[in-house]
């Protein structure tokens, strides 16, 4: 049997494919792509026994036939063609024969029959639908404070709490939290929904899913959560475990207002950061009325020093903070000015994006 298909149509899918497929599994399937042609429809799935791709593409075939391609080499195979190519596809037994012009492959498929598909049977306790672009959009909000691979694995992802329309997403890595919240078109079947989204599931759907007005229906159950957007499905397990009670870790009595364009704020804290510590990554900021002076030094006894004229007429403090998740957060600031909430130097400092509906919380350092 064959069919045929344009470059154009199988580069995207086989691309979003890629890091899902492991090549470094001791399993060889999970270094494959499933292509599982039936009824006049190509679904091609990759899977790591924790998430899921799959993606289906119309084909001009009316036979049913699974094969088990190495994802490396069918997507390099695919890549390596002009644009606008027309694929050959020959199927006899395992072999598999790809033909584009003047090129000719030999592939062998491995037995697709075994396959290992993620088994999820998903009882939907909750849904939401909203546009890919809002989606990708309320994920960048927070998800560069999740952990890696901390030994506090529910810290090692998203928390989502859906409650009647409104979608809260909640990261944090101990150290720093990110809150922004949205309202969706959601189905909840008790009063609230929470669930904890892998950082893997998070990062993958952030590259895969367009910043465009389609929409994106995810599904939320027990131990699932399944978005079928465009032509893909995705599908990751759930992370299995109790998120802390982030509505007690936002500061409640930072009435000290520090205000500052926030690029301004980038600008300076970039050259300051040229020579701080490389393991701690610390700047102090000395508030005083009117300005704030940047500092930071290293082991070498090299200093940099920078001063900014800002918003702020409270009692002078010197505070100290990880420069570089002050840069994370001026990154996702709608904003053009950045306005920090201070207490005093041994609390979290608190910063607001009103037009998001985000909070940001920063541990700082011992001075």
């Amino acid at each position: 049997m064959n069919f045929v298909l344009n470059k154009d149509d199988l580069l995207k899918p086989l691309q979003s494919m890629l890091s899902v497929a492991n090549s470094k599994s001791t399993m060889p399937l999970l270094s494959c792509i499933l292509f599982d042609i039936n009824d006049g429809n190509l679904k091609i799935t990759a899977s790591d026994l924790e998430a899921e791709i799959s993606c289906n593409i119309a084909v001009n075939c009316s036979s049913s036939v699974k094969l088990a391609l190495s994802a490396d080499k069918i997507y390099n195979i695919v890549r390596s063609l002009n644009d606008n190519s027309i694929i050959d596809f020959k199927i006899n037994d395992n072999k598999v024969t790809i033909t584009s012009s003047n090129s000719t492959f030999n592939l062998i498929s491995l037995n697709a029959d075994n396959f290992p598909l993620v088994d999820a049977n998903i009882h939907e306790q909750a849904s939401f639908n909203l546009s890919q672009q809002d989606f990708h959009h309320i994920i960048s909000k927070v998800d560069f404070s999740m952990a890696n691979d901390d030994t506090r694995y529910f810290l090692n992802g998203m928390f989502w709490e859906i409650n009647a329309n409104l979608l809260r997403a909640v990261s944090t890595d101990g150290h720093r939290m990110s809150i922004t919240e949205a309202i969706v078109d959601s189905k909840v079947l008790d009063t609230t929904c929470q669930s904890i989204i892998p950082k893997k599931a998070i990062t993958e759907l952030k590259k895969i899913v367009e910043k465009n007005d389609q929409n994106i229906e995810i599904c939320l159950g027990k131990n699932y959560l399944k978005a079928v957007f465009g032509s893909f499905v995705f599908i990751s397990k759930l992370i299995d475990g109790r998120y802390p009670d982030y509505q007690k870790v936002i500061p409640k009595n930072n009435t000290k207002l520090l205000a500052i364009d926030k690029q301004v704020l980038k600008n300076s804290l970039l050259r300051t950061s040229i020579l701080a510590n490389d393991k701690y990554k610390g700047v102090r900021l000395n508030v005083s009325a009117g300005q704030v002076l940047l500092s930071a030094n290293n082991p070498d006894n090299e200093k940099a020093e920078v001063k900014l004229e800002v918003q702020y007429s409270d009692d002078s403090m010197e505070i100290c903070f990880n420069y570089k998740y002050l840069l994370d957060i001026i990154n996702v600031l709608s904003e053009d000015t950045i306005t920090i909430y201070l207490d005093n130097p041994n609390m979290s400092a608190l910063v607001k994006d009103e037009k998001d509906n985000s909070l940001f919380i920063i541990m700082p350092m011992k001075i």
